[in-house]
């Protein structure tokens, strides 16, 4: 037991039944206070892992930051950039889409080819000039450096601005976390990730905890994204809210199926430790009243 959680038990009321620390199956996990920050759960949660498509997290997130959703955007020769059998949301080079459509096919559809596009847009906006598509994706990852930097994700190095297997393109579960508690801290984000399917009917979100016809659906989740490479394995960041609790969960290098059931108990976790805190913060309160 760490001391961290010892101290915690300690605190709590002597009528709170402790939660049971849930047995995953991801490699690395951790569960947090989406208002405070705090870590509620953590394993292996600084171990340096492959964060594949929850990279996208970031991306959409400079996306929202420097444009207006109804921006327009020519696609560019950047499409022609896509590996066999990577994710696709269809784009098109030559055709023009808003920067709101572009953040639905990184987080419904997690593009890959949006994932370009948007990196070549946003590096143009940002140096006052267009550069070659492979010049492009270069300067975008350092911009998602600086920012990864900015949010305190000090362990994180991006490569690219998809997720696709690079041995330096790595990231943590808890860095994970800050960023995307950073993200649902942005209302376009966080409505965004929430979306069962885009606004034009166009893409259907890969959180199957967002799905009500899915095994897998959760009535308290919120949103966030998934991730898969052969080398990350199955991931899932996810948010969630009950009563005045958010919480965000990230589970990496689980398996199909079991990065859901990993996330939701790790939400199912954090959920019931926050009831018995504030349970206890409770009692403390009547006995300095009464």
């Amino acid at each position: 037991m760490t001391m961290k959680r010892t101290a915690l038990r300690l605190a709590l009321p002597k009528s709170y039944h402790w939660p049971t620390t849930p047995s995953i199956r991801a490699k690395a996990a951790i569960v947090i206070d989406a208002r405070t920050g705090g870590t509620l759960f953590a394993k292996a949660a600084n171990q340096p892992v492959y964060p594949a498509s929850m990279t996208k997290m970031l991306t959409t997130l400079l996306l929202l930051e420097a444009c207006a959703d109804d921006e327009t955007f020519v696609v560019g020769d950047e499409v022609r950039l896509r590996e066999d059998g990577e994710s696709s949301a269809g784009l098109l080079e030559g055709e023009e889409r808003t920067a709101g459509s572009l953040a639905e096919a990184l987080m419904l559809a997690s593009g890959n080819d949006a994932a370009r596009t948007v990196a070549r847009q946003l590096v143009r906006k940002h140096c006052g000039k267009t550069l070659s598509a492979e010049r492009s994706m270069d300067y975008f990852a350092e911009l998602m450096n600086w920012k990864a930097r900015e949010l305190g994700a000090a362990n994180t190095r991006f490569a690219n601005a998809h997720g696709l297997h690079d041995p330096n393109h790595v990231s943590t579960a808890a860095d994970l976390a800050r960023i995307a508690r950073r993200a649902m801290r942005n209302e376009r984000f966080r409505e965004l990730a929430g979306r069962k399917v885009g606004e034009d009917g166009r893409y259907r979100n890969r959180n199957l905890l967002l799905q009500p016809d899915s095994p897998f659906y959760d009535a308290a989740a919120t949103g966030l994204k998934t991730g898969f490479t052969s080398a990350a394995g199955y991931c899932l960041a996810a948010s969630a809210s009950a009563g005045d609790v958010d919480l965000i969960a990230v589970a990496l290098r689980s398996t199909k199926d079991g990065r859901w059931t990993d996330v939701r108990k790790l939400l199912d976790y954090g959920f019931r430790l926050r009831r018995g805190i504030a349970e206890r913060d409770c009692q403390n309160e009547k006995k300095r009243l009464f």
